[in-house]
């Protein structure tokens, strides 16, 4: 199996666990942040594996998202989910109403920059 097709994957993997705990809703909402970030982070591997590139720290990840980027909005949103799941995962953050929306157009802004489409359901 190839490495493309490994984070292909796992990206399909946490987009569909990010949708059945967006679905189960209450305390699972917390969550739903990480797992679009995980995808993402497995969309921009799936790139990645492209050029033979294997990125393990997030720092890495983000010079390359600014390296492949079309756009301003791939480095920024990245940025911005990654954020949003650290705040939600480690500091307790009550989910806000527009979060969810905001993590989803965040990582179809980073996705679309990097030419790598999102799997379904995101």
């Amino acid at each position: 199996m190839s490495e493309r097709h490994t984070h292909r994957t796992a990206a399909e993997t946490n987009a569909s666990l990010a949708a059945k705990l967006e679905a189960a809703g209450g305390s699972w909402l917390v969550w739903v942040p990480t797992f679009i970030f995980y995808a993402l982070v497995q969309v921009i591997e799936a790139r990645l594996a492209d050029h033979n590139e294997h990125h393990g720290e997030h720092s890495d990840r983000m010079a390359a998202v600014y390296h492949l980027a079309s756009s301003a909005a791939g480095p920024a949103g990245y940025r911005k989910l990654q954020k949003l799941s650290c705040d939600w995962r480690y500091r307790g953050t009550v989910p806000a109403g527009g979060d969810l929306t905001d993590a989803k157009r965040w990582a179809q802004d980073v996705a679309a920059s990097i030419r790598e489409p999102l799997p379904d359901p995101l």
